[in-house]
């Protein structure tokens, strides 16, 4: 008679694989965006953004099948080591924070042309970001490491690392969305009369600011109320939609295989809205 299957192991081992498909999935949908724009630009200068794009796109790829060996490997050996554990939950906030990095700094990029590649917008920005990565993984892996973890690799407490985490997070995005409105109107200003892309990028930033505002506040709070650990450094879904075990192996794999999508989109969007007409001022496709 077999043995009967473990339920947690079966969902985190269902939820790596389904993002580590839904990644490959979109980077082979948008190949020919990328060979078109990215690719065959073989001359463009080191500032270019398509470092930052294939960052996203091939170490995001790369984190999700370690993430699979992983879930599939030592994480399915019952009773989980607690070693393994910390191992594990430590790889997937390095890695999803490094990726919502890469995402801040997209933006941020947006927000340096719209005001006119001010360095003093520059500096403000860099060390907004750093700080917010520096908050996430001291409070992030600091909160691991304080963790009791069970048989099946779940943990266990009630930290307020993963609020401090979120806290900042929002703040992040809260100013980065602000500062693009302040300067929304550049177009008028710049004598140029194509005002798609400006609207392009507030929209953009409104929806990433609002869908991070919703589920980092959802799971900044759960994290102070439950005793049922959330790591929510790199977090999109909401957890009260999902089951508390389920949640535990989704809350890292799909928000990594998102952000990796958000930041390749956000990229590829900018050099499809670009036109021969535009303004220099309005170059986000570049960081000179």
């Amino acid at each position: 008679m077999s043995a009967p299957v473990n339920y947690a192991v079966f969902a985190r081992n269902c939820t790596s694989v389904g993002a580590l498909t839904i990644v490959v999935w979109e980077g082979i949908a948008n190949w020919d965006l990328e060979y078109k724009y990215l690719t065959k630009e073989s001359r463009s200068p080191p500032t270019n953004i398509k470092w930052l794009f294939l960052y996203s796109r091939y170490f995001g790829i790369g984190a999700q099948i370690i993430n699979c060996i992983l879930t599939g490997g030592i994480l399915s050996q019952l009773p989980v080591k607690t070693e393994h554990c910390r191992v594990w939950y430590s790889f997937q906030v390095i890695v999803g924070r490094s990726l919502l990095a890469a995402l801040e700094v997209v933006l941020g990029l947006r927000v340096y042309v719209l005001h006119g590649r001010s360095f003093r917008i520059a500096l403000f920005l860099a060390g907004m970001i750093f700080l917010g990565i520096t908050v996430s993984l001291v409070y992030g892996i600091g909160s691991i490491l304080e963790m009791n973890y069970d048989s099946d690799c779940h943990a266990r407490g009630s930290p307020n690392g993963p609020f401090c985490v979120s806290l900042s997070i929002l703040i992040t995005h809260v100013l980065l969305w602000s500062l693009t409105v302040q300067k929304r109107n550049i177009g008028a200003h710049t004598g140029w009369r194509k005002h798609h892309v400006i609207h392009a990028v507030v929209h953009d930033g409104a929806w990433i600011m609002f869908l991070m505002f919703c589920t980092q506040l959802t799971l900044g709070q759960r994290g102070l109320q439950t005793h049922d650990f959330q790591v929510i450094s790199a977090s999109i879904v909401p957890y009260i939609l999902l089951d508390h075990l389920v949640a535990l192996n989704i809350v890292f794999s799909w928000p990594m295989a998102l952000i990796s999508i958000f930041c390749c989109r956000l990229i590829l969007k900018m050099h499809t809205i670009r036109s021969p007409e535009s303004s220099p001022d309005l170059e986000f496709t570049t960081c000179s």
